[in-house]
C-alpha cells in the first residue's frame, strides 16, 4: 500500500505546485494575495477536490480499496505539512491525526461492522467541507457582497450544524461499537468548537460585506 501512498503524495504535490503557477499567471486577485493567503487558497482548493473524492469513495465503498486508503493517508500527510505554512490552529492537526489513525485502523484491525460505521462517519463529516471551502474562496475572490455568496455561506453553516452536530452523533450512537465511538469521540468536541467559530465568522463577514448587524 505504501507505494500507492507515495504515488498519491506525488500527485498531490504536483497538483499544489500546478495550481500556484496557473493561478499566479491567470488570476489578478491571486497575485495580490500575500504568501500566507496564497497557501490557504491552494490548500482549500486541494481540500475541496480531496473531499469530493472521499465522498465518492465512501458512496461506492471505495474506501475498501488500496487506492482509497492510500489517497486518505497521502492527503493527511500532505495537508498537515502544507497547513504549517498558513494555519497553526491545533484543531486542524487533531483532525488530521484522527483521520490518519482511522484510515490505518480501518485497513488493519477493523472488522466489517466497524469499517462500515467509519464509512458512514466519513461521509457525514466530509460532506460539509466543500461548501465551507467554496464560501471562503468566494469571499477571498471578491464575491463577498454578491447575493450568491450569502446563500452559499448561510447554507454552509446550517449544513455543517445538521451533519456534524446531529447526523454524526446519530451515526456514532446507532452504528458504532464502543471502540470505534471512542476513536471518533474527539471530533465531537471539535465539531462544536468549529460550529461556534463558523457562526462568529459568518456574522463578521456578512456584517462587513452588508454594513448591517445580522442577528446570528
Amino acid at each position: 500500500m505504501w507505494v500507492e501512498v507515495l504515488l498519491s503524495l506525488g500527485c498531490l504535490m504536483l497538483f499544489t505546485v500546478g495550481q500556484w503557477i496557473v493561478m499566479d499567471q491567470t488570476a489578478p486577485f491571486f497575485r495580490d494575495f500575500d504568501a500566507k493567503t496564497k497557501h490557504a487558497w491552494i490548500g482549500r482548493v486541494t481540500a475541496t477536490v480531496f473531499d469530493t473524492l472521499v465522498i465518492l469513495f465512501a458512496a461506492v465503498n471505495g474506501y475498501k480499496t488500496v487506492w482509497g486508503a492510500a489517497l486518505l493517508i497521502a492527503y493527511v500527510v500532505h495537508d498537515t505539512f502544507h497547513t504549517l505554512l498558513y494555519d497553526r490552529n491545533i484543531g486542524n492537526y487533531v483532525h488530521h491525526i484522527v483521520s490518519f489513525a482511522l484510515t490505518v485502523l480501518q485497513k488493519t484491525v477493523m472488522n466489517p461492522m466497524q469499517a462500515e460505521a467509519t464509512r458512514l462517519a466519513m461521509f457525514t463529516l466530509e460532506s460539509t467541507s466543500p461548501f465551507l471551502h467554496a464560501s471562503w474562496l468566494m469571499n477571498k475572490a471578491g464575491y463577498g457582497t454578491h447575493p450568491t455568496f450569502k446563500y452559499v455561506a448561510g447554507f454552509s453553516v446550517v449544513f455543517f450544524g445538521v451533519m456534524r452536530l446531529l447526523a454524526f452523533p446519530w451515526v456514532m450512537y446507532s452504528s458504532m461499537d464502543t471502540v470505534t465511538a471512542g476513536v471518533f469521540s474527539p471530533l465531537l468536541g471539535l465539531n462544536v468548537y468549529w460550529f461556534y467559530k463558523l457562526v462568529r465568522l459568518a456574522r463578521r463577514v456578512l456584517d462587513k460585506n452588508s454594513g448591517t448587524d445580522l442577528p446570528l
